[in-house]
């Protein structure tokens, strides 16, 4: 069951809208969406073990440091729409941490003077490697597909392989496996 909190009863609204709308994956057992950053703390303690979706009117990058630093499991814009709230609560459903993407490509970003590390490399695909080495320069699936001259969707197919291969979930745990 996913539970949701507020205070604010237009965004209220909005949730509760989108919850009716999600509830139908009975995988999302114990993950919490919280539309106040500022009551994670109590949300927390009272739901220890859940997952927690933040959502924000706003969201800044400090922000979701600090509260990447309380352990949450994502951070977003409370206005994102349906298909990337799905793709959010998938990504947290399969253990991994979703962010906004500029928010994910600024946390690749701040380790871009690192080595490039290339035995990590060796057992993909000559395509695979140029998709990883995209992904280590913080660039986001839209600007690899037109660097490449290659689709979106060509892109995902090929980060899926790289994940699969490397043993890693996401953009971010790629880009830190790249760097020495």
């Amino acid at each position: 069951m996913i539970r949701l909190y507020t205070q604010n009863e237009r965004i209220a609204k909005r949730l509760n809208d989108l919850a009716i709308e999600i509830q139908a994956d009975q995988e999302l057992e114990n993950t919490i969406i919280l539309a106040e950053p500022s009551e994670l703390l109590s949300i927390k303690e009272q739901f220890a073990g859940s997952k927690i979706l933040v959502l924000s009117q706003h969201p800044k990058f400090e922000e979701g440091i600090v509260l990447l630093q309380k352990s949450i499991h994502g951070y977003g814009n409370l206005y994102m729409q349906k298909t990337h709230l799905l793709q959010a609560l998938s990504t947290i459903k399969n253990g991994a941490v979703w962010l906004y993407p500029e928010m994910m490509q600024s946390l690749i970003l701040l380790g871009s003077n690192a080595v490039v590390n290339e035995d990590a490399l060796e057992t993909l695909s000559v395509r695979e490697r140029e998709v990883a080495r995209e992904i280590e320069k913080g660039l986001s699936n839209k600007e690899i597909a037109s660097a490449l001259g290659i689709t979106e969707r060509t892109v995902k197919a090929h980060l899926s392989h790289v994940y699969e291969k490397l043993g890693v979930s996401d953009r971010l745990a790629l880009a830190m496996l790249l760097r020495k």
